[in-house]
């Protein structure tokens, strides 16, 4: 995960959020434990920030701005309904 994405998720109000980073090297000890992990991948080799909400996933975000963009649409969808 890039230093932009981590700054992006802190600095978007995410009550409740839960941010679960995944490296190469810890990926196959992590999906035992979550195993819903083995659908979440990088894009075009790039970091990929997913937010999911009721067990649906968003289209993953590889920028900062739509890592913003998902977090604020998954926060507006609780607030409003």
């Amino acid at each position: 995960v890039t230093a932009a994405l981590v700054d992006a998720i802190r600095q978007t109000p995410c009550p409740f959020g839960v941010v679960v980073p995944v490296r190469p090297e810890h990926r196959a000890g992590l999906e035992r434990l979550l195993p819903w992990l083995g659908a979440l991948n990088l894009r075009a080799d790039r970091p990929a920030v997913y937010v999911c909400r009721r067990g649906v996933c968003a289209a993953p975000g590889t920028t900062p701005e739509e890592a913003r963009f998902a977090l604020d649409d998954s926060f507006r969808a609780r607030v409003t309904g």
